[in-house]
């Protein structure tokens, strides 16, 4: 059987009733084939590759605040408070990296 063509169960409506079905088969296009790349491919193309240190750079960042979460968690307006002048640390630092 050839790969590129699949064969999927239609229902004839002539034999509905007495629960057969016939099988025809249904060419499949090659992935990417005939997908016109998009705005979506473009933006992706455009994407800067991220680096071993940015990845570092960023988990850094995602573990100060979870601690900041744990440690701040019975007081909201605490852990707001801190939330913010990480965020503003961590901008200020992306600033300087970039």
């Amino acid at each position: 059987m050839n790969p590129d063509i699949n064969t999927f169960p239609i229902p004839d409506a002539s034999q509905a009733d007495s629960g057969i079905r016939e099988h025809r088969t249904v060419p499949t296009p090659a992935p990417g084939v005939g997908i016109p790349p998009g705005p979506a491919a473009a933006h992706i193309a455009k994407m800067p590759t991220t680096t071993e240190s940015e990845v570092e750079f960023e988990k850094k960042w995602v573990a100060k605040a979870k601690t900041i979460v744990m440690q701040t968690k019975y007081d909201p307006y605490l852990q707001s408070t801190e939330l913010s002048k990480a965020g503003r640390e961590y901008r200020n630092e992306l600033r300087l990296r970039g």
